[in-house]
C-alpha cells in the first residue's frame, strides 16, 4: 500500500516482490489506507506493518500459532521496540501497536476494517473496541518482539497534536460504557490539552478535542458493556489490588504516573476509602498540569519526599508498568503496587535469541 509517495518506493517494491500487488492512491490516506489492501488480500491471516517496522524473523511462525490455538484470537500485536531499546506501548494491556498487527481478516472486515477517516492515531484503538464489542479476542505477545525504526519527525508536529485529541475523544465518547463516559472525557480533554502545551501547539489540541466531540462519522452503535469495557480497562483486577492495599492497612498512596487509564485506578482508591496524596509525572508537571482531581501533580523527585503507606503504578501499559515499578521500588522503602504489570521476567527484545518451540 503506497500512500502517494514520490520518492520511487513503489517501483521498488515492485522490483523487490514482483508476485505482490502494488496499490498506490494519489494522496496520503494515513495508515487507516491498510483498509484497502485489507480488501484485496486473499488469506484468512493479514499482518499490517508499517513502513518502519518489521517483526523479528522468528516470530511469523509462532504468531501464526497463536492464532492456530485460539480460535476467538481476532487481533494479536507483536511487542514493539525501537533501536535504542525502548518498548513502545498502547495504554491497555490488550491494545496493539498499530506499527506491527496480525489479523483473521474476515473478523476485522466483519466488524468494518480501518477507518479512513481517523487517517493516524488511534486507530488501533478504534479496531480493539469494534471487535470487542464483536466478542472477539485481542492480545499483545511481547514475547514476539519487532522492531520500529520510527522517526519522531512525523509525528512531532501539529498534526499529530489534533488527531491525537480529535481521535481519542471521539472513541471513548463512543465506545465508553455511561458510567465512565464523562469522567474519562474530562480525563481525556485535560490530557491532549497538557500535550499541547508541551509540544506548543494548544490551540491544536484544543481544535482536534472540539472536533472530536461533534464527531459524527464514527459508525453508530451500542457503546461497550460493563463487561467488554472492564476486560479492555481492567476496571475490577485493579479495584481488588487497590482494596487489598486498604485491607493491609495503607491509608495514604501516591499514584505514579499519570496514565492514560489512570481514572479506573482513582475511582478504586476512591472507594476503597484511600487518600491519593499527589500523582508523580515529570513529563505532564512539565506541561503545566498541577493537579487531577483534587491530588497535586508533582515531579517524582518532589513526590517521593511526602508521607504515603504505598505507591500504585497508574500505568496499564504492562511493560511500562513493569518499568514503572521497578524504579519506584529503588526510589522508596513502602510497597510499590503495579497491578497491570506482568508477573514473569523482561520481554525478549528484537535481536534476542528465540525462546524454545
Amino acid at each position: 500500500m503506497d500512500n502517494g509517495s514520490s520518492d520511487g518506493s513503489a517501483q521498488a517494491a515492485a522490483r523487490a516482490w514482483p508476485g505482490a500487488q502494488i496499490l498506490r492512491v494519489r494522496r496520503n490516506l494515513g495508515p487507516a489506507a491498510k483498509q484497502l489492501a485489507l480488501e484485496r488480500a486473499r488469506f484468512p491471516l493479514i499482518a499490517a506493518l508499517d513502513d518502519d517496522c518489521a517483526p523479528a524473523p522468528w516470530t511469523w511462525d509462532q504468531m501464526a500459532r497463536r492464532f492456530d490455538a485460539d480460535p476467538s484470537l481476532a487481533c494479536a500485536g507483536w511487542g514493539v521496540c525501537m533501536p535504542d531499546g525502548r518498548w513502545e506501548c498502547a495504554a491497555l494491556p490488550r491494545a496493539p501497536v498499530g506499527a506491527a498487527v496480525a489479523f483473521r481478516r474476515d473478523a476485522l472486515l466483519a466488524a468494518g476494517g480501518y477507518s479512513l477517516r481517523l487517517f493516524m492515531q488511534a486507530e488501533e484503538y478504534d479496531i480493539l473496541f469494534r471487535l470487542t464489542a464483536a466478542n472477539s479476542r485481542c492480545a499483545v505477545f511481547h514475547d514476539l518482539p519487532a522492531l520500529h525504526r520510527k522517526s519522531p519527525l512525523a509525528r512531532s508536529g501539529p498534526r499529530t497534536i489534533y488527531l491525537d485529541a480529535r481521535n481519542n475523544i471521539a472513541l471513548i465518547r463512543r465506545w465508553a460504557p455511561q458510567r465512565w463516559r464523562r469522567a474519562l472525557a474530562e480525563d481525556y480533554a485535560q490530557r491532549y490539552l497538557a500535550l499541547g502545551r508541551r509540544r506548543a501547539c494548544p490551540a491544536m489540541a484544543s481544535r482536534g478535542l472540539h472536533d472530536g466531540r461533534a464527531a459524527q462519522w464514527l459508525r453508530p452503535g451500542d457503546p461497550l458493556t460493563t463487561a467488554q469495557f472492564d476486560h479492555l480497562f481492567g476496571v475490577t483486577r485493579i479495584a481488588h489490588a487497590i482494596a487489598q492495599l486498604r485491607a493491609d492497612g495503607a491509608r495514604r498512596i501516591l499514584f505514579a504516573p499519570l496514565g492514560k487509564n489512570v481514572l479506573v485506578y482513582w475511582r478504586a482508591a476512591h472507594e476503597a476509602g484511600l487518600e491519593v496524596v499527589a500523582v508523580a509525572d515529570d513529563r505532564f508537571h512539565a506541561a503545566n498540569l498541577r493537579n487531577y482531581r483534587g491530588a497535586p501533580v508533582l515531579t517524582a523527585e518532589d513526590a517521593a519526599t511526602l508521607a504515603f503507606d504505598a505507591v500504585v503504578i497508574a500505568n496499564s501499559a504492562p511493560i511500562f508498568a513493569a518499568e514503572e515499578r521497578d524504579r519506584w521500588r529503588a526510589r522508596v522503602g513502602v510497597e510499590v503496587l503495579a497491578p497491570d504489570a506482568p508477573d514473569a521476567g523482561p520481554a525478549p527484545r528484537y535481536a534476542d535469541a528465540p525462546a524454545a518451540a
